[in-house]
């Protein structure tokens, strides 16, 4: 029996080649969740990539996977990818990536990557990048590998505590975030911006809606701050500045940003400007 109208499709625990036989029936599949399926199988999909060429929407997220394999390149008209919590660190295990670029969402979180790959550079479309929780123990200083992802309206670029941990200290991060003139969500942690510019690029991302930068260390808070005038969402948990911060930072830089709803200081050494959004 042929589902020929199926668009959805969310099996669970799969075995053996019950996928390929799922598949052969429901031609017209756009959206297929394998989440969870724990296989480590690289080869999930194999031979059944050819008959899901209409694809927009995969989720491969929690299945052991250690690369992709070269087939899932057919897939051209996906635009939302989630490989996240798998095993993947190597770059050329990423490389069928480029051949996807239709893709908006990427989301690579919870594996083990230590550069941003280079193949992301193909994926123009992009507009939510996603490679939080791995172990970014270095970060181009350019940024080389995304800046042609201009489009981009989240970026989500935090290491783990794991990470902080095997560096002893904060990971430095050189970067020139005013490439990205579209961004929106800004997310970062465990960075160390004392000694580099990269604060001073965030500053110019006037259309930051959400900034996160947690667990890290800053030299201060300058009166270029208030410029984030549409911010909403502002997290600061653990993150300490180097010129502790006095009530008097408040009134020259923080009571600009009125459309805030949402602050989190907590951990920090940022009390004093904390106490003052609370009046």
């Amino acid at each position: 029996m042929a589902f020929t109208k199926l668009k959805i499709l969310i099996p669970s625990d799969i075995v053996g080649n019950s996928l390929q036989l799922i598949v052969n029936h429901c031609p017209a599949l756009t959206h297929l969740d394998l989440r969870e399926n724990n296989s480590g199988d690289t080869n999930l999909l194999e031979p059944s990539y050819e008959k899901l060429i209409n694809l927009t929407f995969l989720n491969l997220s929690w299945n052991h996977m250690r690369e992709l394999s070269p087939q899932i390149s057919v897939l051209t008209k996906l635009t939302y990818l989630d490989l996240s919590d798998n095993l993947l660190n190597e770059p050329d295990s990423l490389k069928p990536l480029s051949s996807l670029t239709n893709l908006r969402s990427l989301d690579l979180r919870e594996n083990f990557i230590e550069k941003l790959p280079s193949q992301i550079s193909a994926l123009v479309g992009l507009t939510n990048l996603n490679l939080g929780r791995n172990i970014l123990m270095y970060v181009d200083p350019s940024l080389s590998n995304v800046t042609k992802l201009t489009n981009l309206q989240t970026l989500n670029l935090e290491n783990s505590a794991t990470t902080a941990k095997i560096k002893s200290i904060n990971i430095q991060l050189s970067s020139d975030f005013s490439k990205f003139p579209s961004l929106t969500e800004l997310y970062l942690s465990y960075y160390d911006f004392i000694g580099t510019s990269s604060l001073d690029t965030i500053l110019k991302l006037s259309n930051l809606l959400t900034l996160s930068i947690v667990n890290s260390n800053i030299n201060s808070f300058p009166p270029e701050f208030g410029n984030f005038i549409k911010l909403k969402r502002l997290d600061l948990r653990g993150t300490d500045s180097k010129d502790k911060p006095s009530a008097n930072v408040f009134n020259k830089v923080f009571y600009k940003l009125i459309e805030l709803k949402e602050v989190n200081m907590d951990k920090s050494n940022l009390k004093e400007i904390y106490s003052r959004f609370c009046w």
